[in-house]
């Protein structure tokens, strides 16, 4: 007998301007309450058939490059995250972690000290 599944659903709007450009971005899930809005967003599907990754690549044209820097960083951290939830410390893990910080520093979205001050009025 075939196991039943329950499936959620996530969609994501494209908001285009007269050029089809992205302009606005939302995204909502069967399980949220509501419609959330977003300025970038990367998703990819791995392929197993063809052994390779999909992906959807979208940002909308008021995304600053400031934002893509924290974007692509945080992005590499949650794969780094991932990874490690996959395979378990190892050295490149580490390494990731090493590129990580070297990649905030060279885009200036930390300080050289490597301290982030989330909340600097308080």
């Amino acid at each position: 007998m075939a196991k039943k599944l329950s499936y959620n659903e996530v969609k994501i709007k494209v908001g285009l301007d007269e050029n089809q450009l992205p302009e606005k971005l939302t995204w909502e899930a069967t399980d949220g309450d509501k419609n959330s809005n977003a300025k970038a967003t990367f998703v990819s599907f791995w392929d197993g058939d063809a052994q390779q990754t999909l992906s959807l690549q979208l940002w909308v044209k008021d995304f600053t490059t400031d934002e893509m820097k924290q974007f692509i960083h945080q992005s590499i951290v949650l794969l780094t995250d991932t990874y490690e939830k996959a395979a378990g410390k190892s050295k490149i893990i580490r390494d990731m972690r090493d590129f990580t910080d070297y990649f905030a520093e060279k885009t200036g979205i930390t300080p050289p000290s490597g301290e982030f001050k989330l909340n600097p009025d308080k």
